[in-house]
């Protein structure tokens, strides 16, 4: 299980009723409150964070070796005690004016909403889905990119205070016969 907290601080937790501390690991990763935390559904060891200090950072810990623990469950990558050194953190929007309050995750796009009425489309980004191979660390900076689009409310743009973005969500249908 994962969470966010008001401090900016993401946790992991076993919650399989394993004897052990519930919380092995946790991270301060934003200098105000974490609004969304995310696995990929198709990437178990991808998380997507966001938070109101502007932030949206995806973790991989593909590379995270587990050890079988004696209590014979499977161990995750997020509750190994070499998490801190070997997850690799990409960060898709730097902390800046206007919260990240909450995003969606499909294949390889995380749609985020933003304040100030707007909706950033990360694309491209390093889950590894189905066949395709990880995109390498070096070419990420080609391989992602940032469109901006403006909400439409009854045909007209909105404009600064109108509304705030607090969730989004992908459409399969639609999102496939658009892929």
């Amino acid at each position: 299980l994962s969470f966010g907290t008001d401090l900016g601080t993401v946790g992991f937790c076993d919650v399989r009723g394993v004897a052990h501390d519930l919380v092995t690991n946790s991270f301060d990763v934003a200098t105000t409150t974490v609004t969304q935390v995310s696995f990929h559904q198709e990437c178990g060891d991808h998380l997507v964070c966001a938070s109101a200090d502007g932030s949206l950072v995806h973790w991989d810990v593909s590379s995270v070796i587990t050890t079988n623990i004696s209590s014979g469950t499977r161990q995750s990558p997020w509750l190994s005690e070499s998490l801190s050194q070997n997850v690799e953190l990409d960060t898709l929007r730097c902390p800046c004016f206007g919260a990240v309050n909450g995003f969606a995750i499909k294949g390889t796009t995380v749609v985020a909403a933003i304040d100030m009425c707007m909706l950033y489309s990360y694309e491209n980004v390093s889950f590894p889905i189905g066949s395709r191979s990880r995109i390498p660390k070096q070419e990420m900076g080609t391989n992602l990119f940032l469109k901006a689009l403006y909400l439409l409310y009854a045909g007209n743009y909105l404009t600064k205070m109108e509304s705030v973005v607090m969730k989004v969500s992908f459409h399969d249908t639609i999102w496939k016969s658009n892929t």
